[in-house]
């Protein structure tokens, strides 16, 4: 595996999430393996690791760009985010196995109310800024967006 640190625009990482056929016939296909949120001088900016593989050939790139997903939480996949929400508990909990557990099953109950949730521009304004707070530790993404919203809809 090649391990290259590049730095790229938030529209070039946008555009290779998901799996898409290059111009020149190459199989091209994208995951998004890890992200994490860095707050420089008052910038959001997303550290994002991006599994590519390129005709069989796997590249690993790293980057810190500010991104913004079309929905920072559910635009990761199921399977990412737990991994990413297991280090996270492991970090909080080491050897704990029952506390990781616990924080793991809340945290991806959490996830999947999240994207279950309606869509919307306030919601996705708010989700950014919890992900941006919050993520991996989907329990707290859900709480703050939950209580944003509902203070949106009082001040209306």
């Amino acid at each position: 595996m090649k391990i290259f640190k590049i730095a790229i625009l938030s529209s070039i990482l946008i555009s290779t999430i998901g799996t898409a056929q290059a111009e020149n016939d190459f199989n091209f296909g994208t995951r998004l393996l890890k992200m994490s949120v860095l707050n420089v001088h008052g910038e959001t900016f997303r550290n994002v690791e991006v599994m590519l593989k390129i005709d069989g050939t796997y590249l690993l790139y790293s980057a810190e760009a500010p991104v913004q997903l079309d929905n920072p939480v559910c635009d990761i996949d199921r399977e990412t985010a737990r991994q990413n929400a297991l280090a996270d508990a492991r970090e909080d909990w080491g050897s704990d196995y029952s506390m990781v557990q616990y924080v793991l099953n809340k945290d991806m109950d959490a996830y999947d109310d999240i994207c279950a949730m309606e869509k919307s521009a306030v919601y996705l304004e708010v989700l950014n800024e919890a992900s941006s707070a919050w993520y991996p530790d989907f329990s707290m993404v859900k709480y703050s967006l939950e209580k944003d919203l509902e203070a949106y809809k009082d001040v209306q």
